[in-house]
Parts: C-alpha cells; sequence; structure tokens
C-alpha cells in the first residue's frame, strides 16, 4: 500500500491461494474506499511507492513465480502502464521505505531518491530511471 494527495491504495495480494490484480482505494477525507483499475499482473507479495504523481508496483510474485516487472498507475487517468522491467525478480517484498532507512536483511524495499527508484532485493540492487 502507499499514499498518494490523501488516498490510500491498497494493490495486488493474495486470496489465499492466487495472485490478485486488484486496486481498491482509501479517500481519507470521505472515509470511503473506492476500486481503481485493476493491474495488468495479478501479483502478491509486491512493493509500491509513489514518483512524480504516479505510483509504481514493483516485483512481487505472480501465477508464474517471481517477477521483475514494474507497472505504473496513473491516478488521474485510472489506467495503467508497464515500466521498465528489473535485471532481476524479486518476491516477498515487505515495504518502501525512505531513502537513508535500513531495511532488515533479506528483505526487498523501494525507496525514492533524485528522480530515480531504488530497489534493493536481499544483496542486490537495481535502479530503475523515471
Amino acid at each position: 500500500a502507499c499514499e498518494l494527495n490523501g488516498r490510500i491504495y491498497v494493490i495486488g495480494g493474495s486470496t489465499g491461494s492466487a495472485p490478485v490484480d486488484t486496486t481498491i482505494v482509501f479517500d481519507t477525507q470521505k472515509n470511503k474506499w473506492d476500486s481503481a483499475a485493476p493491474m495488468p499482473t495479478r501479483r502478491s507479495g509486491l512493493t509500491a511507492c509513489t514518483l512524480g504523481g504516479k505510483i509504481y508496483a514493483i516485483g512481487g510474485y505472480g501465477d508464474n513465480g517471481a517477477l521483475n516487472t514494474v507497472e505504473i498507475f496513473d491516478p488521474t487517468s485510472n489506467t495503467w502502464s508497464a515500466g521498465p522491467p528489473m535485471p532481476l525478480r524479486t518476491l516477498m517484498i515487505r515495504r518502501a521505505i525512505p531513502f537513508g532507512q535500513h531495511a532488515s536483511q533479506g528483505t526487498t524495499t523501494a525507496a525514492r531518491r533524485s528522480g530515480r527508484i531504488i530497489v534493493r532485493a536481499c544483496f542486490a540492487a537495481a535502479r530503475i530511471r523515471v
């Protein structure tokens, strides 16, 4: 989940047996949930972060295993587009953290820095230029 413009976006997840493509939005001002466009790829265990008014869904676990895909949600047009794939597949991403903070060993995180999203997966790192 991530926050953008006073709304909390919950993206993907699992039914317990399969990943899902859902995007649901909680409007903190109206105290109300609503649906948004589903992701092109069903996934669980992903991370999501915001940059430039858009939401980036990164990695996770899809129908056929770990993913290297990145999908970008534009809340203004309620549409998803493909981002550049990561050079590595990641799953069980724990959370997005602010740059400069550290996560526990073995987790994958994403952070924003200087117009980039930096993804740290276990002991590897990949940078996605946006």
